[in-house]
C-alpha cells in the first residue's frame, strides 16, 4: 500500500468499499497463486470546459492478480454501486 491521500468522504461508505474490494481480491484469487493486491493513488488535474476551470482529483487504484471478469458483465457487477440517495 502506498501512502494514501486524506479525502473528504463518508467514512463508513469508504470502509465498506475498501472491505468489499479487498475481500473480493482475496476470494476470487487464482488457484495455487498467492494473492497480490496493490493500492495506489495519483493526483489528476484536468481542465473542465463545463466549469471553465481546472479540477483536481485523487484517483485511488486497487489492482490484484485475481481471476478478473469479462467486460460483458461490467454493467451487472457495478450497477449496485449506483447511489440511491444523497447523504
Amino acid at each position: 500500500v502506498e501512502d494514501l491521500p486524506v479525502i473528504q468522504a463518508d467514512k463508513s461508505q469508504m470502509q465498506q468499499l475498501f472491505l468489499n474490494l479487498l475481500s473480493n481480491a482475496v476470494k476470487f484469487r487464482r488457484p495455487n497463486i498467492s494473492p497480490h493486491i496493490k493500492i495506489s493513488y495519483q493526483d489528476e488535474d484536468i481542465f473542465s470546459s463545463d466549469h471553465n476551470t481546472h479540477l483536481s482529483f485523487q484517483v485511488i487504484t486497487i489492482e490484484d492478480n485475481g481471476i478478473g471478469f469479462s467486460q460483458d458483465y461490467a454493467d451487472k457487477i457495478f450497477v449496485p454501486f449506483q447511489r440511491l440517495h444523497g447523504r
